[in-house]
């Protein structure tokens, strides 16, 4: 199976906590084995954070999300673009950002695996 790519949330430029992506599928969704994934944050002029979340549960609510280890990234530089990336693995079949904004705009937060 070919790896797949998706865009979590695009031009977000809104201020407040904790705020959320939509749901979207992560490796186990489609059985695949190993769950490796690829992320990557690009954001201009940021002052916050940005996470990823992942689930096991097909169905979840809202207590069914954890933080997924090694993907926060916590910006205070405003005068700059900025691309993070990394890596991590785990077999989650829903995956989705969270994440503040106190300035700025995240341009985009996309995974593969």
């Amino acid at each position: 199976m070919p790896n797949r790519s998706y865009i979590l949330t695009e031009n977000i430029d809104s201020i407040g906590s904790d705020q959320f992506s939509e749901k979207n599928k992560g490796a186990s969704y489609h059985l695949r084995q190993g769950g490796s994934h690829t992320f990557v944050y690009t954001t201009e002029n940021f002052i916050g954070t940005i996470g990823l979340q992942g689930t096991l549960e097909s169905y979840p609510g809202e207590s069914d999300w954890v933080d997924i280890l090694d993907t926060e990234f916590l910006s205070s530089n405003i005068d700059s673009s900025i691309s993070h990336s990394g890596n991590f693995v785990g077999n989650f079949v829903w995956i989705r950002a969270k994440y503040t904004i106190s300035s700025g705009e995240i341009l985009q937060i996309r995974y593969n695996y």
